[in-house]
């Protein structure tokens, strides 16, 4: 909420940077005092070098067994990530049952997220500046996912912000068919009557209860700028 009043009123854009090595040595050696096993699950580590900084000290935490896991994702698609780790470890497994089984479920999320404002992401330098004019000339939205090995990639493209709705959940809706146990999330940069509407429309179709709204973080949200709007899922292979 405040980040996103700041960002309104900003004369330049936000920037984001990564957590360092010292931030997750201070944090491990925190957790370090209630449990000497960590499970350390990050975003795409082709993405950002979060998982890098974390790696760096993994080791060097006194007593303590520290195993960092790449999401190859990011957002509530990490989210739903943590969520299955945090039941895993509810249910009484192991530390290595979770491990392996939390590695196992990476390759079974998915998110799908629409930019409606291409501004930040052209100012990072992650849409060329000649394709990004071109998309604020045509009115275009790009529509963003991440392939297998984490890297963010254009999917899809949508005419004008009331488009990427559409767009997100037929996205959704599709790579979700070879799927069973499915879980959904969906995120929104001040877009809380147009997520509501997509939470409607997975809920109706999949005949479920399992999904929540969240706005997106600071870190997300310097990238997609205002009005994005994204949905992710996690499920079981059918069989």
């Amino acid at each position: 909420g405040e980040f996103y009043n700041m960002f309104e009123m900003a004369d330049t854009p936000p920037t984001t940077s990564q957590p360092t090595p010292a931030d997750f040595k201070k944090i491990y050696e925190n957790v370090s005092k209630t449990s000497k096993q960590i499970v350390s699950i990050h975003l795409s580590g082709v993405a950002s070098g979060t998982l890098q900084s974390a790696q760096a000290v993994s080791r060097n935490i006194q007593d303590t067994v520290v195993t960092t896991i790449d999401s190859t994702t990011t957002s509530i698609a990490l989210g739903l990530l943590v969520r299955y780790a945090a039941e895993l470890l509810g249910d009484g497994k192991s530390y290595d049952e979770i491990i392996r089984l939390t590695r196992k479920m990476v390759p079974n999320t998915y998110i799908a997220v629409g930019i409606s404002d291409t501004m930040n992401l052209i100012r990072s330098g992650r849409v060329p500046i000649s394709k990004g004019i071109i998309t604020r000339l045509l009115n275009l939205r790009p529509i963003i996912t991440f392939d297998d090995e984490g890297k963010g990639k254009p999917i899809s493209v949508s005419f004008g912000k009331k488009g990427i709705l559409s767009k997100v959940f037929n996205l959704i809706t599709k790579r979700s068919e070879d799927y069973e146990n499915l879980r959904f999330a969906i995120v929104h940069t001040r877009s809380s009557k147009l997520a509501k509407k997509l939470e409607e429309k997975i809920k109706s179709y999949y005949n479920t209860e399992d999904i929540y709204i969240i706005e997106a973080s600071a870190a997300l949200g310097a990238h997609t700028g205002m009005g994005a709007l994204g949905a992710a899922f996690i499920g079981i292979p059918k069989k």
